[in-house]
């Protein structure tokens, strides 16, 4: 009875021992591909994000249930809870990201306003990544090589952009929204790096 119990949360080929975590993962992955409409046109990107994003609510939800019921884990289980509100934290500022990108109608989009929503994509791929490595196999290393150099490369485009959109915009309102799809993304790729500190944390290694 007591394996049984505990079987779900168990290392094995049997069933992914956190399968909610998978399945937030690839709701994660999902969400990354809408960040630039240039990759994959979506006609309504904000709500299909928004649908992902309850999605991932529920996932979260179900997550932490299952691991209150089984009331035993090789791990704190809250600190898998904690990486899965990190990722649901993750689909917010995506939403918010692609919303502002939408609502305020750049024309034409700034190249470092592409080029951010790129790192910013490369960002959340990595959670993805890391999420399903946890839930599969319980260990998650972060590349901190790697993850610095997208966080430097951001850094790069916002103040870049930002430069570039005080000194070439003669129209306060352009250089506001401009301003803030960098905030947005910025603010995810931070979100990110959160994230993946979450999911390490959370690692039974």
């Amino acid at each position: 009875m007591f394996h049984l119990l505990i079987r779900p949360l168990l290392p094995g080929p049997r069933a992914p021992r956190l399968r909610e975590l998978g399945a937030l993962a690839e709701t994660v992955s999902a969400a990354s591909h809408m960040l630039n409409p240039n990759l994959r046109p979506v006609a309504d990107a904000p709500g299909e994000l928004s649908g992902l994003q309850h999605e991932a609510i529920r996932l979260r939800r179900a997550l932490e249930s299952r691991l209150a019921r089984a009331g035993v884990h090789l791990s704190d289980p809250r600190l898998v809870c904690d990486a899965a509100s990190q990722m649901v934290e993750v689909m917010r500022l995506i939403t918010r990201a692609v919303r502002c990108r939408a609502w305020l109608g750049l024309d034409p989009v700034p190249a470092e306003v592409l080029e951010l929503e790129a790192v910013a994509g490369q960002g959340v791929q990595l959670v993805a990544v890391a999420a399903r490595r946890l839930a599969t196999s319980g260990a998650q290393r972060v590349d901190h090589e790697l993850t610095e150099s997208i966080k430097r490369r951001a850094e790069e485009l916002y103040s870049r952009g930002v430069s570039r959109a005080f000194a070439d915009s003669p129209d306060p309102l352009d250089v506001l929204r401009q301003k803030t799809v960098y905030d947005a993304l910025l603010s995810l790729i931070t979100g990110c790096n959160r994230a993946l500190e979450s999911l390490t944390d959370a690692s039974f290694d």
